[in-house]
């Protein structure tokens, strides 16, 4: 009613089980609301969105976003 655009954050880029769990968690409690306009995967994780298992993981956690809600993009 007010307005506000939501780009809805999770802290950390990692792909361990709770973590994961913990960012399907945040997708299914928010996926409703529609002030959500984007999902982010992360926050400035410098040592590790520029290697080669970060971008793994990044590829995982987008893929586990658009099957939980395909009709927002994601970022980092």
């Amino acid at each position: 009613s007010l307005g506000l655009l939501v780009m809805d954050e999770t802290r950390l880029l990692n792909s361990g089980r709770e973590y994961r769990q913990q960012f399907e968690d945040l997708i299914k409690r928010d996926r409703n609301h529609a002030s959500v306009f984007m999902w982010c995967i992360g926050n400035e994780e410098e040592k590790t969105q520029s290697t080669e298992t970060g971008e793994r993981i990044a590829r995982t956690l987008v893929s586990l976003q658009q099957h939980l809600d395909p009709s927002r993009v994601s970022t980092y």
